[in-house]
């Protein structure tokens, strides 16, 4: 019995979820008017203008430094 209040409880929020989809579909502002389709476009290019999107600096890589080899030294031959 469990199981299928669950899946009575899940299809409850389903459906729940696609009226609010709906519904937030419909509050969506539809403008309609020549003015404020102008307004909303001068708008959205002043925000667009004003955000300056920040340049991506390279990150340099550290260059590994170089072990010196000693020199062997050469043995003197003993006369």
């Amino acid at each position: 019995m469990k199981n299928q209040e669950r899946r009575t409880e899940n299809m409850k929020n389903q459906e729940r979820g696609t009226e609010n989809m709906k519904n937030q579909e419909n509050q969506r502002a539809q403008p309609t008017d020549v003015t404020t389709v102008d307004l909303w476009i001068g708008t959205n290019r002043h925000y667009s203008r004003a955000k300056k999107k920040k340049k991506k600096t390279k990150k340099t890589k550290k260059k590994k430094k170089k072990k010196k080899k000693k020199k062997k030294k050469k043995k003197k031959k003993s006369s």
